[in-house]
């Protein structure tokens, strides 16, 4: 597990949002989806298999968007992902 994660609460501020907070926190560090993969014994070769997998599928994701960002650069219009009014 990684470091310890805190939250400070001022006097009136919501305990919900503060909840919420700390499970975003939660999850950007990893704790929900580490707490997932101990649930169970996985042998190591199993978790070399997801792990090679996982690699492919995040090197497509970024040919994916370097492609994007190219085929943008390459647009003879200003694009920003919005559509704009015509009259």
């Amino acid at each position: 597990m990684g470091r310890q994660l805190t939250i400070k609460i001022r006097p009136g501020q919501d305990v919900n949002r503060a909840i919420l907070k700390l499970k975003s926190l939660a999850i950007n560090e990893g704790i929900f989806k580490e707490a997932k993969d101990r649930k169970y014994f996985v042998p190591a070769g199993i978790k070399r298999k997801r792990k090679r997998e996982e690699a492919e599928k995040q090197r497509a994701k970024d040919i994916r968007k370097e492609l994007r960002a190219i085929a943008r650069a390459n647009m003879p219009w200003e694009y920003n992902g919005k559509r704009s009014k015509s009259t």
